[in-house]
């Protein structure tokens, strides 16, 4: 599995329905994608979200980190709200980016090989949806008003209580670990995928599948550390085989096959490139089915 969590299998309150593991029916994070993919305290992590927003409602997100320290329920709040939280408006494009600066204070708690861990939580909602995201803005709004940040921060740090009023449709809430560490020993880089099944090198913005077959979906991957990377296809229009070949282990060829509906439509792939070790990059882009 991706080592992203969707928090609506651990928590009551929203869900992730779909009746294959390719097929996406309703809004989910897909993956977040951070550089460093393995950054140490004190850095400043920039990230990629990719959401996927099936009934084109809109979707807001919401991103925190939240370490709970001492008497503080979250640490970085310490440094601001802004530093606690951000809010991202609905994009057509489900890609959201955001930066996010890692405490310099976690370093005392790095374990005997420099290492721990920490995690990245985004909930994603339709406008207006989510009474959670309204009392975020209002905190950022007001950041001069610790009383906001202190009463936003308590309820980032256990959001079991608020999950429970959040609907059933529309909104998933994800979780992403971090590994931080405080040595080179652990220095990691994210993949790097290029598309192979159409004639250009240039990202694809859409591409046509033909109306009841199977379109190969052909990717070279690389990652600068050598490491061995996997791959997981999502899509909202028909599904993934099941099946999926891997032509080259150290020059990894991936092929998936999005088998297309019996109708005309259009939706969204995304093709997730993970290395199991933090690193990791996505491909996506329209389909048309015709």
């Amino acid at each position: 599995m991706i080592p992203l969590l969707w928090a609506s299998s651990l928590l009551t309150g929203c869900g992730v329905g779909q009746s294959h593991p390719s097929q996406v029916t309703d809004t989910q994070v897909i993956a977040v994608v951070t550089e460093p993919p393995v950054p140490a305290p004190g850095d400043t992590v920039f990230g990629r979200i990719y959401v996927a927003d099936p009934e084109e409602r809109g979707v807001v997100l919401m991103a925190w980190t939240c370490t709970p320290l001492g008497d503080q329920p979250c640490l970085e709040l310490a440094g601001g709200i802004h530093q606690l939280v951000t809010v991202l408006e609905p994009r057509p494009d489900g890609v959201y980016t955001l930066s996010r600066s890692i405490p310099s204070e976690l370093a005392a708690y790095a374990d005997a090989e420099g290492r721990l861990s920490a995690a990245l939580w985004v909930l994603a909602c339709p406008p207006e949806t989510c009474d959670i995201i309204q009392q975020a803005r209002q905190a950022l709004a007001n950041p001069q008003n610790s009383q906001l940040g202190e009463a936003l921060a308590e309820d980032l740090a256990d959001p079991r209580p608020w999950m429970e009023a959040l609907p059933m449709k529309g909104v998933n809430l994800a979780v992403q670990p971090l590994t931080l560490s405080t040595t080179d020993r652990f220095i990691n880089s994210n993949p790097v995928a290029y598309q192979r099944f159409v004639a250009t090198s240039e990202p694809v913005e859409s591409f046509v599948a033909p109306v009841a077959e199977a379109t190969d979906l052909r990717f070279a991957v690389t990652d600068p550390d050598g490491r061995r990377v996997d791959a997981w296809a999502f899509t909202t229009v028909g599904r993934f085989q099941d099946d999926k070949v891997r032509e080259d282990d150290r020059n990894d060829t991936v092929v998936h096959w999005l088998l297309a509906p019996t109708r005309p439509t259009r939706g969204r792939v995304w093709v997730v490139f993970d290395d199991r070790d933090g690193g990791r990059d996505v491909f996506t882009a329209e389909v048309v089915v015709e």
